[in-house]
Order: C-alpha cells, then sequence, then structure tokens
C-alpha cells in the first residue's frame, strides 16, 4: 500500500510540475543534490508547436551535467484537460552538453497537448519536478 501511494504521489508531482508552465523556462536548481554528484540540467526543448495527425516531427532537448557526465532525456505527453501521460520513454546516454533529438509521429489524436521533457545523469540524478521544460503543441488532422 504505501508503494501504490508512494508512485501516485510522484505522478502527481511530475504531472503538476509538468504543467505549470506552457512555455520552456530556466528552471531554478539546487547547486548540487550532494557533495559528489551535482544535479544534472535541462537547458531547452524545442520544437513544432502545430502539428498534423500522421506526421513526424522532431523535438530537441538539450542539457547537461554539472561533473561532466553524460546525459539522458525522457519524453512524456500529456493531452490538456487528461492526467494520464503518453510516456515516450528515455533517450540513449548522450555526450554532456550535446543536444538530443526525439522524432514524434503524431497518432495521439487531435487537440492541445503538453510535451514535457527532463534528463538524468549516468549516475541515475533526475531533473524532476521543477528541473523540467515544457511545450504547448495543438494538433490538427
Amino acid at each position: 500500500m504505501r508503494k501504490l501511494i508512494f508512485i501516485v504521489f510522484v505522478l502527481i508531482l511530475l504531472l503538476s510540475a509538468c504543467k505549470e508552465s506552457s512555455t520552456p523556462t530556466s528552471p531554478n536548481l539546487p547547486d548540487s543534490s550532494s557533495p559528489t554528484n551535482q544535479w544534472p540540467r535541462i537547458t531547452s526543448l524545442t520544437g513544432p508547436t502545430s502539428c498534423e495527425v500522421s506526421q513526424t516531427y522532431t523535438y530537441k532537448a538539450k542539457g547537461y551535467d554539472p561533473d561532466g557526465n553524460k546525459v539522458a532525456f525522457h519524453f512524456n505527453i500529456y493531452r490538456k484537460g487528461n492526467d494520464a501521460p503518453i510516456t515516450l520513454g528515455w533517450g540513449p546516454y548522450i555526450d554532456n552538453n550535446k543536444e538530443y533529438e526525439k522524432a514524434i509521429t503524431w497518432n495521439y489524436g487531435v487537440g492541445e497537448f503538453y510535451i514535457c521533457s527532463h534528463c538524468k545523469d549516468e549516475a541515475g540524478l533526475e531533473t524532476l519536478g521543477a528541473y523540467h521544460f515544457t511545450l504547448d503543441v495543438t494538433v490538427t488532422e
């Protein structure tokens, strides 16, 4: 039961954080999570904000790890007004401060969506909560 409560709590935090801002903003990050591993930082999320169903679009995320480790990026899509995410999962670890490209084919219906991204370093430390970027996307047929 405690696991279920914890999972629900984490999902609520992620969803509410992802919907905080409809435009990319620079998050305020703590200086470090520990003396030996600092939080990775996501610095941008770019891509089209107007899409058509069945078309493929490229979204780009960029971030870095202050410790110089490789980073991986995670993407979620949320339909506005629906709390259930469409999880696109983690990409591979890439070199520090490089841009990651994610191709997304819009097969999620029409309407208004959020695309959210965050990153993690090779030690598994993730930029959750307020440490994300969000884009508003409108999809038409």
